[in-house]
């Protein structure tokens, strides 16, 4: 028997003279491939070669993983790196008797990666030019690819001739190919395409998430270890990198024209997003994130979607000029006001607000509002008109102040500057839209304030702006939702705060003739929300009858007929039901022992005080009012009547002194705290 043993050099002529001789001389010969150890192999070589006991008590697993790190497992690697390291004596022992070695880059990570290049180089030095070539752009497409993907950036060539080249690759255990069984599983485990990639992945443009346009016959490979590419983007050169990413890009693009790279097709966008940033180019790197990021939020995916977004933004920092020479301020997330080209400002404005919103949805004001301003500040140093760029930024920074704390009176006089600005700039651009939106928002911070004369002469003006019938559908496309026709509804509220319950019935009566019809009667939510003033009025007036009549009517029989997407407003069917059914009897005069016993056992019953935070005050608020009534339907020295006082207390309190409650309700649970003594 003769066993030939050798790794793979550079210079592999002499080994295949070797095996051709061998081959017509053997009848029976084997090849045996050593592929990466497993790290029990790399266990086994530790104690062999350093010469220590193989016991965990002394080669932990920690150590097999770190030189498995190092060497990708493969067997020369592993054992050249151990001899280095006895030779030079570099391992040692813990006050635990571990063996270590030493774990920093100028030490073992110098000795091995100078170990792994060496060998690399050589061999891919050795290879033919063209060869070499190739090879550049597989290692910038990514760890894989197919033939097509290759031979699109290059059109030059031919095809056969890209075809060869990767064969000799795959003789050179360079590259390896995968099949369409694999396919899937390497190309998610692909590596990213930029050295700083946050949510690249492998180019693979040649296929649709549905194989729709798989060719028959397509090929892919993938490097048989992440070192081969890693040693192969070593020998670009900076320029040579950039113009390689530039020519994917662009043949990524023509791919997308001819329909194969859809707008669905996330992976492949974010690929052609890294390839564009990896050659600084910010215009056509940014509305790519814009795209997907806007998916990404969709399938809650807000995180990834602010690294997006903030990945395409520090591009832009290459593109403008500062307005003075301080670039930035201490705090590196705070920006200057800049000048730049209009088309990389509006998207770099874009982008702000976009991370503005994002951070919104995880709950991050205090940052949300910050990105905000910094556009805000932008966008100050700009020459000439930027109003449609300045109306969202104003939009959103306005609206993001409002939720903060309303008593906060440092907070409230730069609110009030930016919504008279808000309001101006709308008026300047003459959409009544964004006009609507303006006065809207700034009649609801008067409100906040409780300045509910103020807010209602902003009404005054929204009602000669808005048209329900014409501008609902724009805004609510717009804004999410109608902004106006919600500021209509809770001025109902706002005439009841001062005194007007006349004006306050009739604002409600206008809003069920002229808003309440223009709803999706399927969209209880919306439903319920623009009603709901109208019912509390109703019902404060003596009519409750009425009320009950709205309610059950577009909300409750609503809700069961059309079988609804579950809506959080449901929990609110039984306290409201309950508080109209003793409103009724207390105005006929007339009472159902029997009903009012049940609602009894209800109030008292502790389960059923617990709620949604978002409608926790308002169910607490309507739960004190059913306490009161049922508590003053009793008879004077009646116990009941004591304890059901004492729990319209225990509900209203809290409400009264919470600076957080609306002012109606905070209004309304005074009012009945006083009644009861």
């Amino acid at each position: 028997m003769l066993l030939v043993c050798a790794s793979r050099s550079h210079d592999k002529q002499a080994m295949r003279r070797m095996s051709s001789s061998m081959s017509s001389a053997v009848d029976s010969r084997s090849e045996i491939t050593l592929g990466p150890l497993e790290l029990a192999d790399i266990r086994d070589l530790i104690s062999s070669i350093l010469n220590v006991p193989n016991d965990d008590s002394v080669i932990d697993e920690d150590i097999c993983t770190h030189i498995y790190q190092k060497t990708g497992g493969l067997p020369v690697y592993v054992i050249e790196l151990l001899e280095t390291v006895k030779r030079n004596k570099s391992f040692f022992f813990d006050a635990e008797g571990m063996l270590r070695l030493p774990m920093k880059e100028s030490q073992l990570g110098e000795e091995c990666s100078a170990l792994v290049l060496n060998q690399m180089l050589n061999r891919f030095d050795a290879l033919d030019a063209a060869v070499r070539k190739i090879l550049h752009t597989c290692a910038v497409l990514g760890y894989s690819f197919s033939l097509l993907d290759v031979a699109r950036v290059h059109p030059e060539l031919d095809f056969v001739f890209v075809e060869d080249t990767l064969n000799l690759a795959l003789s050179e255990m360079i590259l390896v190919e995968i099949g369409e069984e694999d396919e899937q599983s390497a190309y998610s485990a692909s590596s990213n395409v930029g050295s700083n990639s946050k949510l690249g992945s492998s180019v693979d443009f040649s296929r649709t998430s549905s194989r729709v346009h798989h060719i028959e016959g397509e090929r892919n490979f993938e490097f048989s270890h992440d070192m081969w590419r890693t040693t192969v983007l070593t020998t670009l050169l900076e320029a040579r990198k950039m113009e390689l990413h530039r020519r994917i890009a662009t043949a990524m693009e023509k791919e997308q024209l001819g329909g194969v790279l859809e707008r669905r097709d996330l992976s492949r966008l974010l690929t052609l997003f890294e390839h564009w940033k990896s050659c600084d180019e910010f215009l056509k790197a940014a509305p790519l994130a814009l795209m997907v990021g806007a998916r990404l939020n969709e399938w809650d995916l807000v995180r990834q979607s602010v690294d997006l977004y903030r990945d395409a933004l520090e591009m832009s920092l290459k593109t403008v000029r500062p307005v003075d020479k301080k670039w930035k301020s201490d705090d590196e997330d705070c920006w200057v006001q800049v000048s730049a080209e209009s088309d990389v400002l509006d998207l770099i404005i874009k982008l702000h607000c976009r991370i503005a919103d994002t951070f919104r949805m995880l709950n991050r004001m205090e940052k949300c509002i910050k990105t905000y301003q910094d556009a805000y500040t932008i966008l100050s140093s700009c020459s000439g008109s930027r109003r449609s760029l300045l109306i969202p930024v104003l939009a959103g920074l306005c609206s993001a102040n409002l939720d903060r704390d309303p008593k906060n009176e440092v907070q409230a006089l730069e609110q009030e500057p930016l919504l008279e600005q808000f309001v101006k700039v709308a008026q300047e651009d003459g959409c009544a839209i964004h006009l609507a939106r303006a006065l809207a928002m700034k009649a609801g911070y008067y409100a906040q304030q409780g300045n509910f004369e103020k807010a209602l002469d902003d009404l005054k003006f929204l009602q000669t702006v808005y048209r329900a019938e014409e501008h609902t559908r724009r805004i609510t496309k717009h804004y999410g939702k109608d902004y106006a026709m919600e500021t209509f509804s809770q001025s109902i509220l706002w005439f009841v705060l001062i005194g007007k319950e006349a004006e306050a019935v009739q604002q409600g009566l206008f809003v069920l003739k002229h808003h309440l019809p223009l709803q999706d009667p399927k969209d209880v939510g919306s439903i319920m929300s623009l009603i709901l003033p109208t019912i509390l009025v109703l019902k404060l007036v003596g009519r409750g009858e009425d009320a009950h009549y709205i309610f059950c009517t577009y909300v409750v029989n609503a809700y069961h007929d059309h079988s609804p997407v579950q809506t959080n407003w449901v929990e609110l069917f039984n306290p409201l039901i309950y508080l109209l059914e003793i409103v009724k009897m207390e105005e006929r005069g007339s009472f159902d022992s029997l009903l009012l016993e049940r609602i009894q056992d209800w109030i008292l019953d502790i389960e059923n005080s617990y709620y949604s935070p978002e409608h926790l005050r308002l169910c607490h608020t309507i739960m004190g009012e059913i306490s009161f009534r049922l508590g003053r339907s009793k008879q004077v020295g009646d116990p009941m009547r004591g304890l059901l006082f004492q729990k319209a207390r225990s509900f209203l309190t809290a409400i009264a002194q919470d600076v957080h409650s609306e002012p109606f309700l905070a209004h309304s649970a005074l009012s009945f705290l006083r009644a009861i003594g």
